[in-house]
């Protein structure tokens, strides 16, 4: 019994959400912020205020706007709103050139309008609606005749949707017993983006969230996954992406044939061994796993082991933030004694060492004696060189006084063997 309750209710949560549709893109406007039915949009208890249509798409963005009038001698009416109308709250104008404009704060495309006014009926005959862009030219969206007997409440539709920020009421009347221009309510409805028909009930998938227009046309084609004159339709079965042009064969699933999420080209059932996400389109050999493991989780391309140093995240792909390294990036630069303080190597730390310390990543402090016994090395090394300069300088010295000697040996050696030949020539 209760295992029976509990899967009926487990069923109702699972339809009723705060977003609905194919690809959950569309929100819920039901009464009291209460979820729809995540396929159709459908509210249970009804739609919230100042939304309509059947599945709570189609909105009144006069609600709650600020109007502007000219010669007015009433209070403002409840904006937007014929749930709280109250007679003494209604525009009432008497004389000519009399108008009423909204402003709706942005931009919409435009073409249905309620009007309700006071009690007089006939004092919507002459009535003129225009609908202006920003910084434009007012654009005629509907004339009423003079004579003519409209109902209490005015369902008005432009000839064509116009789109505009500004919607301005005025009447064409110029007699004096005809001239007055008394309205209670304005509400001007548009689709939510996304939407399109007389009810807003129609869905449309257009690139880049744009609005379609009023028969379902995207101005700039459809969104991934979405083909069609109204991109309403989903990616034939085997394609999907943009423009229905990625094939599903061409993923790395673990079974060929298995089906195709028309927008991702999600894989069920997982990817074939060495790839994984989603699509399936990553190697899991690209990852910078401990020990090099290759094995991987096929949706997350989870390391079993956890990432190489200097690595994190789930697939351990991405390098630790800066400031920090080491395995699971636990260590910060800015904690060693490096000359460049908060800068250092990803992987293991390494930098120049402050005086004073050593280590790859200069966390350990030298000892007394180790410092002296690099006073001595270093005293060593200078005393060495020293003594080699001295040496080299002697055998300098030493090496010219040599050749000075011979030179001088060479010239009396030449001048002696002069005198005896000269002697031999006076003898012979």
């Amino acid at each position: 019994m209760w295992k029976l309750i509990i899967v009926i209710f487990s069923t109702i949560l699972l339809t009723q959400c705060v977003k609905f549709g194919p690809d959950g893109r569309y929100t819920c406007h039901c009464l009291n912020d209460e979820p729809c039915n995540k396929y159709s949009g459908f509210c249970n208890g009804g739609c919230a205020n100042g939304w309509s249509g059947a599945s709570c798409q189609k909105q009144n963005v006069a609600l709650n706007k600020s109007p502007s009038q000219v010669e007015t001698n009433r209070t403002k009416r409840e904006s937007g709103d014929r749930t709280t109308n109250k007679p003494d709250k209604c525009y009432n104008y008497n004389k000519t050139g009399k108008w009423l404009g909204i402003d709706l704060e942005e931009g919409y495309p435009i073409k249905h309008i309620i009007i309700q006014p006071k009690r007089d009926l006939a004092s919507v005959n002459g009535i003129l609606l225009h609908v202006t862009k920003e910084n434009g030219e007012p654009e005629l969206c509907y004339k009423e005749g003079l004579s003519s007997t409209p109902p209490f409440v005015k369902n008005i539709e432009c000839s064509h949707v116009i789109y505009g920020r500004y919607v301005n009421i005025s009447n064409d009347r110029i007699s004096h017993n005809g001239r007055y221009l008394t309205l209670c309510e304005v509400e001007i409805y548009v689709c939510s983006v996304g939407t399109f028909g007389s009810d807003c009930n129609n869905f449309c998938h257009c690139f880049n969230n744009e609005r379609c227009s009023e028969t379902g046309e995207c101005p700039n084609g459809c969104s991934d996954g979405w083909t069609g004159t109204t991109c309403s339709q989903m990616c034939d079965n085997g394609t999907y992406g943009a423009g229905c042009l990625k094939l599903c064969s061409d993923r790395n699933c673990l079974v060929e044939t298995s089906p195709c999420h028309h927008i991702y080209g999600s894989c069920q059932g997982g990817c074939i061994e060495g790839f994984y996400g989603e699509v399936c389109d990553m190697k899991c050999s690209d990852r910078k796993c401990k020990d090099s493991n290759l094995q991987c989780e096929s949706k997350t391309g989870k390391c079993i082991d956890g990432c190489r140093r200097g690595y994190q995240s789930i697939d351990c792909i991405q390098e630790c933030d800066n400031g920090t390294y080491g395995e699971n990036c636990q260590f910060k630069c800015s904690e060693r004694f490096c000359q460049s303080h908060d800068n250092c190597s990803y992987i293991d730390g390494a930098c120049d060492c402050l005086d004073g310390y050593q280590g790859t990543d200069c966390i350990y402090k030298q000892s007394i004696e180790q410092e002296d016994n690099k006073e001595i090395i270093i005293g060593t090394i200078v005393g060495v060189i020293v003594f080699v300069v001295f040496v080299v300088v002697i055998v300098c010295v030493l090496c010219k006084k040599k050749n000075r000697y011979v030179k001088k040996n060479r010239k009396k050696g030449t001048e002696s063997s002069d005198n005896v030949r000269q002697q031999e020539v006076m003898i012979g």
